[in-house]
Formats: C-alpha cells, sequence, structure tokens
C-alpha cells in the first residue's frame, strides 16, 4: 500500500512548490548582562557561564533564586517608608532553553555552594545525633537511679525506719532530638513539605529539574490542596494550619517556599498555551516564576578546558555561607529593625532608592490599570511589586550591605526587571512555539535520512525523539510542515476493507537543502 501511495505521490522537484521558511514568532528578549548582579557574584556567573558555554541567565536566575531561599524569612525588606508593607526574598526562578544546552549542568554548577552547605549540615547532625544519644542514655540513667533511690527511701519509711535522704524525683529536662538543617528539595508531597518547613522555618527551596512536571502536577484536581500550598509560600508571609486526623494540628507561622526549575521551549510553551485556553493556572501559578528568562541560543561554541576562576567561586560561596548563617541578632547587627507587631526584621529603603523604587513602580501601575496587556502578562508583572524589593534586598546583602539598601542594589533590581519583562513577553506570547519546535525537529529528521517518503505520525512519535514525544504536538508539527510545503499529505484507508484512514506523508525535495 505505502509504495503505491509513494509512486502516486511522488513527482519530480519542478513540480513541487517551493517551502515557505518555518517562522519564528518568539519575541525579541533582551540579553543578559553581568551588571545586573551583585559583584560578590558576576564574575563567578561569568566563569560559570564561560567554562560551560551556555548562557549566563542560567547560573545567574539559579544562584539569586538559591540565595533567596538561603535568607527566606530571616529578613525582609519594607519598600515604603511609613507602612507595614513587608517582602520576604524567597523567589520562584526558571530558565527556557532548548535540549543540550546544558540547563542541568548549568542549574548543579551555581547550586554547588547549597549543595556544600547541605553536606555541612549533614555532618554536624550526625554530631548532634551522638551527642543527643549520649545525653539521652545519660538522663535514662540518671532516671533510673533516681527511680532506685527513692524507692529504697519509700521501704525504709513504711518499715519505720529512721532516715535523713528525702525523696526527690526531680530530674533535669529530657534531651530533645537535633532537627535537621535542610535547604531544599527535589520530590515531596506538600504535607512532607510543611514538615519540612516547620522544621526550617526560614524556609524551603523546591527544585525541579523539570519545571513542567511540577506544574502538571499540581494542576491535577487531586492535587488542588497542594497547589493552594505553594501559592501561600509565594509570599513566605501566609500562616498555614493542618488538621489530619491521624497526625492532629500542624501549625506553621508563614509558610516561605522557593521554587527553582527549566524547560525546553515546546513543553512550557505548550503549557502555557493550555493554561491560557482552558483558565488553568487562573491563580497565577505560574506568574509567580519573577525570574524567569529564555535567553536566545549563541550559535558560537569553544572549547573551555579551563580550571574554575578559584578567587571568584571562593568570594561566591564565602556568600553563601556567610547568609546562611544570618540569624535575627546578625540581621539586627546589619541595621535591620523589629518592630512589636513584625516577626520578621526588616530593612527599607534609603532616601535615593526609595526614589528610583516609586518611579518605576508608579509606571508598573500606570501600565498594569490601562488594560493594554494580555491578562496573563499583566498578572505576571503584576508580581513585580515583590521581585524588584527583593532582588534589590538580596543584592544589597550578598555585597555586604549594611543599614538602609543602597541606590545601586536598587538600580540593579530595575535593571534586572527590565530584562525579565522582555522574557515574560516572549513566554506568554509563544503560543505557536510547540507546532514551530516540532516542525523543526521533523525536519531535522527528515534531512538526516530518519524519515522516508511516506512515513506515519506514529512512526515519528514511536521513536521518542526529543521535541517528538507528544503526539499531539507531532501531529501539530506535521500540520505545519504541510502548511508550509515541505510535506504533502495523503490518507487512505488501512486495508481494502475499510478501518480507520492512515495518513502518510511524502516528503518534497525542494526542502532537503
Amino acid at each position: 500500500m505505502r509504495s503505491s501511495i509513494v509512486a502516486r505521490k511522488r513527482a519530480s522537484a519542478e513540480h513541487w512548490p517551493t517551502p515557505k521558511p518555518i517562522p519564528c514568532d518568539l519575541a525579541r528578549v533582551d540579553a543578559f548582562a553581568l551588571d545586573f548582579l551583585p559583584v560578590r557574584l558576576a564574575s563567578w556567573v561569568d566563569d560559570i557561564a564561560t567554562r560551560l558555554q551556555c548562557p549566563p541567565d542560567y547560573p545567574a536566575i539559579t544562584a539569586l533564586t538559591a540565595l533567596g531561599a538561603i535568607l527566606g524569612r530571616k529578613i525582609g525588606v519594607k519598600p515604603q517608608l511609613k507602612t507595614d508593607w513587608i517582602e520576604i526574598p524567597n523567589v520562584w526562578g526558571a530558565f527556557i532553553g532548548p535540549p543540550g544546552m546544558l540547563k542541568s549542568p548549568a542549574m548543579n554548577e551555581a547550586l554547588r555552594p547549597m549543595h556544600r552547605l547541605e553536606a555541612e549540615a549533614v555532618r554536624n547532625n550526625e554530631i548532634a545525633q551522638q551527642a543527643y544519644a549520649a545525653g539521652l542514655d545519660a538522663f535514662r540513667l540518671h532516671k533510673q537511679v533516681a527511680i532506685a533511690l527513692a524507692r529504697e527511701d519509700l521501704k525504709k519509711t513504711l518499715k519505720g525506719e529512721n532516715h535523713t535522704r528525702r525523696i526527690d524525683l526531680q530530674l533535669d529536662d529530657q534531651p530533645q532530638p537535633p532537627t535537621p538543617v535542610r535547604y531544599r528539595t527535589n520530590d515531596t508531597s506538600y504535607e512532607a513539605l510543611a514538615e519540612l518547613i516547620a522544621s526550617n522555618p526560614t524556609g524551603m527551596l523546591v527544585e525541579r529539574d523539570e519545571l513542567v512536571s511540577l506544574l502538571r502536577h499540581l494542576d491535577r484536581n487531586d492535587q488542588a490542596v497542594a497547589r493552594g500550598f505553594f501559592l501561600t509560600g509565594w509570599s513566605g508571609t501566609q500562616p498555614y494550619t493542618l488538621d489530619r486526623i491521624s497526625r492532629g494540628t500542624r501549625h506553621i507561622e508563614a509558610v516561605c517556599i522557593s521554587v527553582l526549575g527549566n524547560s525546553q521551549p515546546a513543553r512550557i510553551a505548550e503549557y502555557v498555551k493550555r493554561a491560557n485556553s482552558d483558565a488553568n493556572g487562573g491563580d497565577g501559578l505560574l506568574q509567580r516564576f519573577g525570574l524567569l528568562a529564555w535567553p536566545d541560543t549563541c550559535p558560537e561554541w569553544k572549547d573551555m578546558d579551563r580550571y574554575p576562576h578559584s578567587r571568584a567561586r571562593e568570594d561566591a560561596w564565602e556568600v553563601f555561607e556567610r547568609l546562611s548563617k544570618l540569624d535575627r541578632s546578625g540581621a539586627m547587627a546589619l541595621g535591620a529593625r523589629r518592630g512589636p507587631s513584625d516577626s520578621v526584621p526588616f530593612l527599607r529603603l534609603s532616601a535615593a532608592a526609595h526614589d528610583e523604587f516609586v518611579n518605576w513602580r508608579s509606571d508598573l501601575e500606570r501600565r498594569l490599570r490601562s488594560g493594554e496587556m494580555p491578562p496573563a502578562l499583566e498578572a505576571h508583572l503584576a508580581k513585580y511589586r515583590k521581585l524588584v524589593p527583593a532582588l534589590a534586598l538580596i543584592n544589597h546583602l550578598v555585597d555586604n550591605g549594611h543599614n538602609e539598601i543602597s541606590r545601586e542594589a536598587m538600580r540593579k533590581a530595575l535593571a534586572m526587571s527590565q530584562y525579565l519583562e522582555t522574557h515574560a513577553r516572549r513566554l506568554y506570547g509563544a503560543t505557536n512555539e510547540p507546532e514551530r519546535a516540532a516542525a523543526q525537529a521533523i525536519l531535522s529528521k527528515i534531512r538526516q535520512g530518519e524519515l522516508q517518503d511516506g512515513f506515519t505520525a506514529r512512526e515519528v512519535h514511536q521513536h521518542d525523539w526529543s521535541g517528538l514525544t507528544e503526539r499531539d504536538q507531532v501531529q501539530a508539527g506535521l500540520d505545519l510542515l504541510v502548511e508550509l510545503h515541505y510535506l504533502a499529505a495523503s490518507t487512505a484507508a488501512t486495508s481494502g476493507r475499510g478501518g480507520r484512514p492512515t495518513t502518510t506523508y511524502i516528503v518534497n525535495p525542494r526542502g532537503l537543502a
């Protein structure tokens, strides 16, 4: 059957129309600049990006998100001069790039300081566990001796014997098991995440190598409560109480969650398209990823086999260690204040930083109220009210800032927000990216000789090629290639007795170049 179809449909190249270029509807984005970063991080991020030959956006977003998670509820920022409006520096970060562009290695490299903190916390916990075990043994022995002596005294008293020992069963408090220090988790139920946060009230980083898997998981109807828990944790200020028959009541003073992940363009664009079409995500889950970048891929590559920049790495790792040890007294030593109604110490903006922030926010509020932006983008930019002061606080503390947040720290945050806005516009405008990416991937396989005349959509899908794992996406890519004259489609019954029709595709020879 296939050979007859091919025989009927194959034509010489001159009888085929000239294929049209596969369109690229992605909006232009600003390039990342190291000036967006605190001085103590810039050289380190640049070194990672140069050695891996990946966009600097990847390690930069990872580092800022990780530092925001480490700071968490240790310290906050009050963007206005008089009100109680406070923002916690936990931020949600994500970056998008094609398969094979070293997204995961870049994220892992920028998370190495946090991994070292985790390893140190594990060692400290082991020591604390040993001390706890020894203290518990001593407590139990003391208790046994005290009970034995008390029994002897009681026997003598009952026999009427004279003795001077006073019966005393008072003991020191029983030692409590140490609480393991945690910074992040990769895969957890929301109940387990709540337990982690209850034990680590500063907050917790949820890290996902493939972000869309987490988003789709939280979209499920049976995960509505988990989704609400994540939404609550974004602000870092809202209390949460879990009531369970088996576990009883667990109250958390404030849920503080940071989220970090990456994704491929087609997968995230397909998710955004579905979310916009069926009202999924209307609660702003995706819009909470303020630190989101979708950089262009650099066509150039160089072999960079060199040692890491030791001084830059040491500076960056010192920042992570210093901020991980920040406590309430340390925050107060930096010039933070804490009023009678504040649960978190805070810094305010300097006069110059406040002027910069008010000018920026005035323009933002005007644009948000103009009705000129798509609703999804409007909701995304509205979350910058938290993002900008949070970034300014992170910038200030990373560069050893004291007292009021400096104008320089605020300017870096504002420049970063301008860059991020262009990437947000690319994300919410990339409605045709899934079929475009699929079409490009299929055309690449055709040119490599992996697909021959008369192939079917099933043959494309069953290979499980990168970017071609979803049936709907494969079909959309084939339809686009037909529309652009790279392919011709032919539909025929599978047998002489009829049956479900099968569509085969013939390749335009003019599109092979």
